[in-house]
């Protein structure tokens, strides 16, 4: 019998829907497909083991000119080789446009809709220059057409998290099953503290990064150590400028990443609507509580006074300011244990026990 498949958007950055899907593949001894990689961008030993398929489309499509990103990644999954699997995990928002060149059964782990599409389309156009905004609504009605195609030929659908299953059934009409991701929660347990608070968010704007670093300039007896990259990260440096209680490490290997989430204080991780948030689970299975914000997947797996403290939706740096105070190291301490407990819920044992009956009811 052939191996599975799993298709991913691309990899461009360890970010949780690329932790999904090379766990799947090394779990379910699945082949990866995927648009473009950039090996660079990752730590030596991530692909080690993996059958990867890279389709490479943003070198070598020769309509890269005139085309969005988007258009052009769907580009490549449409035109993909015809393949066959027992079952094919569509990992991704693009990927599903490549529905049409796999047999068997195709089963679509949902990250999000595609926010430019839905909840965020408005914001998306207001945020570009006028003469911009007609070229994006070609885009995107050209997209949304492809892409809720695509939906109504997935066999089984999984949203990653109760906020996830509610933008598919308001925005296209779906319903699915919850399977949090799969965290590593073995990995990532209690060091010590040292002295700092801890963000790990990738440095983009929804991820509301820089009202962290804004309320820890106003705070130069405590420390903030930022360990991520993206494309805020000179605009970030350049707020925390004259601030030395605040350090920017860029991304991190996996070691290096656990030795800070087992060492810091706390975690502060205030995203705008986040789809579900590995993070806050990786940094409370090392006994340690989150600073996050009373909205999206936050709301499912941070409890408030109990594994952390929820700030309320659009936090301002006063905010994070209030909740650092509330969460000095002796009362960060004390919720260690509540911390560890919480964390188990998401592991990948969890993850795979459910995939697994998922696929096996739906094999062909």
């Amino acid at each position: 019998m052939s191996a599975p498949l799993v298709i991913h958007d691309a990899f461009r950055f360890p970010g949780g829907g690329e932790r999904v899907a090379t766990h799947v593949a090394k779990r379910f001894g699945a082949r990866i497909v995927t648009s473009h990689m950039e090996h660079s961008a990752f730590p030596a030993g991530y692909f080690d083991g993996l059958d990867i398929t890279d389709l490479d489309a943003l070198r070598r499509s020769p309509i890269k000119a005139r085309l969005s990103r988007t258009l052009t990644l769907g580009n490549a999954f449409a035109h993909m080789p015809q393949t066959s699997a027992p079952w094919t995990l569509f990992s991704g928002t693009i990927c599903p446009l490549a529905h049409a060149r796999v047999d068997g059964r195709r089963i679509l782990y949902c990250h999000t809709p595609p926010r430019m599409l839905y909840d965020l389309h408005e914001a998306t156009l207001a945020a570009l220059p006028p003469w911009q905004r007609p070229w994006l609504r070609l885009v995107t009605r050209i997209f949304r057409s492809a892409y809720e195609r695509a939906m109504a030929e997935m066999d089984v659908v999984i949203a990653n998290s109760a906020t996830v299953q509610e933008r598919l059934r308001r925005y296209l009409g779906i319903e699915s099953e919850i399977i949090h991701p799969p965290c590593p929660t073995q990995s990532f347990r209690f060091i010590a503290q040292d002295g700092f608070y801890l963000s790990c968010a990738r440095l983009d704007p929804l991820k509301r990064v820089d009202v962290i670093v804004r309320a820890f300039a106003s705070m130069p007896e405590r420390r903030l150590v930022v360990t991520s990259g993206g494309p805020q990260l000179p605009a970030l440096k350049a707020l925390a400028q004259g601030a030395p209680n605040i350090e920017f490490t860029g991304f991190v290997g996996e070691r290096r990443l656990q030795e800070l989430v087992g060492s810091c204080i706390a975690a502060i991780y205030i995203p705008r609507d986040e789809d579900f948030g590995m993070s806050p689970v990786e940094c409370m299975a090392a006994g340690k509580p989150v600073i996050g914000v009373n909205e999206g997947g936050l709301r499912e797996t941070v409890v408030h006074g109990k594994t952390g403290l929820l700030l309320p939706p659009s936090p301002a740096p006063d905010d994070v300011v209030r909740a650092v105070d509330a969460l000095a190291p002796a009362q960060a301490l004390a919720m260690r244990d509540s911390c560890e407990r919480r964390a188990s819920r998401f592991s990948t044992a969890a993850f795979d026990e459910r995939l697994h009956v998922l696929t096996a009811a739906h094999a062909r």
